[in-house]
């Protein structure tokens, strides 16, 4: 789990399976994101390549953005389909089985949502 991190601040680790990542800024407020600390949708997409992630979850928006999409549309040009892309809110939990794969839950006013990430 990546917090409130510039992407230089990740230090290179063995292959993960999943990578919670701050999104906070688009590229388009790269020096905002460099200002403060805080990575980009593209930023935290290119530490999930580095570090060999196998799904990436974004989280920690900027109020800036409309909805996670932009983000998502963003990291999505970085990874291609080489890693399973996801993005999260306060409350969701992700959860990693190895037999089940790795699946989020969404809070939602009625309860949980599953969303598999991935499949074995």
């Amino acid at each position: 789990v990546s917090g409130d991190t510039a992407e230089q601040s990740i230090y290179p680790i063995a292959p993960i399976t999943v990578l919670v990542h701050e999104a906070t800024f688009l590229d388009e407020a790269s020096n905002k994101a460099s200002e403060h600390l805080h990575s980009t949708a593209s930023g935290a997409a290119r530490t999930a390549l580095e570090c060999g992630a196998k799904h990436l979850v974004l989280t920690h928006f900027s109020a800036r953005l409309r909805d996670a999409d932009e983000a998502l549309s963003e990291a999505k040009q970085v990874l291609g389909q080489s890693i399973s892309l996801a993005s999260a809110n306060d409350g969701d939990r992700i959860r990693i089985n190895e037999t089940a794969g790795v699946s989020m839950l969404e809070s939602t006013e009625n309860g949980w949502t599953q969303h598999n990430l991935s499949h074995h």
